[in-house]
């Protein structure tokens, strides 16, 4: 459908790369004319984008996502499950490996399976010793031969949980996100108690049984006890979050909410909220852009839809109406490109979205020069 192509291109050029969409040339040698009437009726709607992006540069993002494909771990899904949490919750990200500067990240995420050697492993001391935050969850931060190597993260582990799947015990902290309900984890963590200086966030509960082919229960997990066992689920110390179970591979597998309600409050706890974005639906996309002194936002909605059962299609761009952008440090004004008409702000600084479908370009004249005296005087705080 159009707007599926107008998503991966929109998409692309949002992120600064480039466009290169074909059809398949049959032996009789004539091309497709419907696939290039589709083709031309998006690449037009790009070109005429292409002002809007010249001369711009990537915003530097606050979220580090570390590559945690290692050979037979994992297969890319617990990376892509952190990347579809940033996008969702309009954290602009970058997948990164021990090779990438660290300084300009607010968090880094070790999703599930990121094997940390020693030399990372000192980096991420410095990093932490520097401000910097860490989220972390199941094996990341072990070596490839199985020790625990991050020790600025006082957590003593043993083995994996053998009665799964297991349930989260929300604490204080977490009720508000999670709620009072035991909420189901489908996948095996492992088993660690909070060491010194470090905050239970919510406890693991296990099952009355391991459910299998013989022994079984409800639909697709035996029910928990009415006791939390000795170890926990999350865990919070000085710069860091630990989750004990493989959260993001859970997130893209089963698209389990509660690790998305828990993901976001600790990202609030440790980075505050997204800069561009927070606050917006799921199903928006916020791409920051520089240019000059103005910042240039790409926002993106199309919905895709599970209706087949081979496939998520998007069959139709959807409206941006009625919701409110908010951008960090409450800038006074944003346009509307290329008709440069102002969006209307609202008493609390954000900005109302009109009624329009598919793709946003929006424009925040001097955003960076009136952002520089604060970041200078944050700076001199910090000193």
């Amino acid at each position: 459908p159009q707007a599926a192509l107008e998503f991966e291109c929109f998409r692309a050029q949002a992120l600064g790369g480039g466009n290169s969409v074909g059809d398949q040339l049959p032996p009789r040698g004539t091309l497709d004319p419907g696939a290039y009437e589709l083709i031309g009726a998006v690449y037009r709607q790009c070109e005429a984008a292409e002002p809007f992006y010249e001369g711009s540069e990537f915003v530097r993002p606050r979220v580090g996502i570390f590559s945690a494909s290692w050979p037979g771990l994992d297969g890319g899904k617990s990376e892509e499950g952190a990347v579809m949490l940033c996008e969702e919750m309009h954290y602009d990200c970058a997948v990164i490996d021990g090779l990438d500067r660290l300084d300009d990240f607010s968090v880094l995420l070790l999703p599930d399976t990121t094997m940390v050697e020693p030399g990372l492993a000192a980096r991420l001391r410095e990093f932490i010793r520097r401000g910097g935050k860490l989220m972390v969850s199941f094996r990341s931060g072990f070596t490839p031969d199985g020790q625990w190597s991050l020790e600025a993260l006082p957590l003593k582990f043993d083995g994996t949980a053998e009665k799964f799947p297991t349930y989260w015990r929300a604490r204080k902290a977490l009720l508000s996100a999670v709620g009072s309900s035991d909420r189901v984890f489908y996948e095996s963590g492992m088993n660690v108690i909070a060491g010194k200086g470090c905050r239970v966030l919510a406890d693991r509960v296990l099952p009355y049984f391991k459910r299998t082919a013989v022994t079984y229960s409800s639909h697709f997990q035996t029910p928990p006890v009415a006791k939390p066992c000795r170890f926990a689920a999350a865990i919070a110390g000085e710069g860091f979050v630990y989750f004990a179970d493989p959260i993001f591979r859970e997130y893209r597998q089963t698209g389990n909410l509660v690790v998305r309600q828990a993901w976001l409050a600790l990202m609030h706890e440790l980075v505050g909220h997204a800069p561009f974005g927070a606050g917006l639906p799921s199903t928006m996309l916020v791409y920051p852009r520089r240019k000059g002194s103005s910042l240039l936002l790409t926002l993106l909605h199309y919905v895709p839809i599970r209706k087949a059962i081979d496939i998520d299609v998007i069959h139709e761009a959807s409206s941006f109406a009625g919701e409110v952008l908010r951008i960090a440090e409450n800038p006074l004004e944003a346009r509307l490109w290329p008709s440069g008409d102002p969006l209307p702000r609202l008493e609390d600084g954000g900005f109302e979205l009109p009624a329009v479908k598919g793709r946003l370009l929006i424009e925040v004249p001097k955003y960076f020069e009136r952002l520089a005296p604060t970041q200078r005087a944050k700076r001199k705080s910090a000193g």
